[in-house]
């Protein structure tokens, strides 16, 4: 409606960007995704799933990643309920549906997702390291619709490495070689700035 969001409703954690210049961004708290059609424009309520309202505050729909037929895939950082990994959302044709689940990797949480240049689904997950100090990783996925294929670990850092690492973009560069670009959000680690990261991944 034009004014500026207030207290939990703006925390936004996902980030998309459909290739006409559509903005997707996911929030962790009163879960749901919003679409602007350009920077500045109203936002616009995707729907819900009857699990959005199950979803911790704080752990919901951290994830957001746009798929090469369209599709809109959300990932919360913890699931609804005490089951075996990580639930995922689709939206397509203006409805929610429940699509993969994503299995677990120790105490790695989902924190941001994107789709590559060859088409398969990059997920970045954080660890507070159950104190050994912070982890980030990057697993790989294929994804066809509802189903996901075996993952592949394509990075994990060294515990302390870096901060909370909590965005990521895999592009592919002129020598066609593919880098992943992170960037941090340190909101519980504030003894560290922030960070801007960029590494070449395995193909």
């Amino acid at each position: 409606d034009g004014r500026p969001l207030t207290n939990g409703f703006r925390a936004a954690e996902g980030l998309a960007v459909a290739p006409d210049g559509r903005i997707f961004v996911s929030f962790e708290y009163h879960n749901r995704v919003w679409t602007y059609r350009q920077p500045g424009a109203p936002a616009e309520d995707l729907g819900t799933h009857v699990d959005f309202g199950r979803l911790r505050h704080g752990r919901g729909l951290e994830a957001l990643a746009l798929a090469p037929d369209g599709a809109l895939y959300a990932i919360p950082e913890r699931p609804a309920r005490m089951t075996h990994g990580f639930p995922s959302y689709r939206w397509q044709n203006g409805q929610w549906f429940g699509a993969f689940r994503m299995p677990a990797d120790g105490h790695f949480l989902p924190v941001s997702a994107d789709f590559g240049p060859d088409g398969l689904l990059y997920v970045l997950e954080f660890s507070t390291g159950a104190g050994q100090g912070a982890q980030t990783q990057i697993r790989r996925f294929p994804v066809q619709g509802d189903a996901m294929g075996r993952g592949t670990l394509v990075m994990r850092s060294a515990p302390g490495q870096f901060g909370r690492l909590s965005g990521l973009s895999v592009w592919r560069d002129r020598t066609g070689q593919l880098r992943a670009t992170l960037i941090s959000d340190n909101g519980s680690l504030a003894d560290r700035s922030a960070e801007l990261v960029e590494m070449l991944l395995p193909r």
